[in-house]
C-alpha cells in the first residue's frame, strides 16, 4: 500500500534530474550518441566522428563526403527520428559538417 507522501522511485529520480539541468543535457546528449550507433549501423557509426547537440541544433561530423551528402539529404528524417524516439522535440535541426 502507497501512502500519500510515497512516490516510486523512478518518478522520485526524473524530479531529481529534470531539476538538474546540467545533468539533464549531459543525459540527453549520451541518449543521442547511444540512439545513433543502435540505429544508424556500422558503416554510419564508423564515419561518425562527432555527434553533439547546442541550443536544439544537432551537429554531426561525418568523415566520408558521400556520406556527408547523404545525410544532409535526409536531415529532417534523422531529425524527426531522433525526436521521436527522445520522446521528446529537442531537435530543432540537423547540421552535418
Amino acid at each position: 500500500m502507497q501512502r500519500d507522501n510515497e512516490k516510486k522511485l523512478g518518478e522520485v529520480l526524473r524530479q531529481w534530474v529534470a531539476s538538474k539541468r546540467r545533468l539533464q543535457k549531459e543525459l540527453r546528449q549520451r541518449r543521442i550518441k547511444r540512439l545513433w550507433e543502435e540505429r544508424m549501423g556500422p558503416p554510419i557509426v564508423k564515419r561518425t566522428s562527432s555527434i553533439l547537440l547546442v541550443r536544439g541544433k544537432l551537429y554531426l561530423s561525418i568523415s566520408s563526403a558521400p556520406l556527408r551528402q547523404e545525410l544532409h539529404m535526409q536531415r529532417r528524417k534523422i531529425r524527426d527520428f531522433l525526436n521521436e524516439e527522445l520522446g521528446e522535440r529537442v531537435i530543432e535541426e540537423v547540421i552535418i559538417k
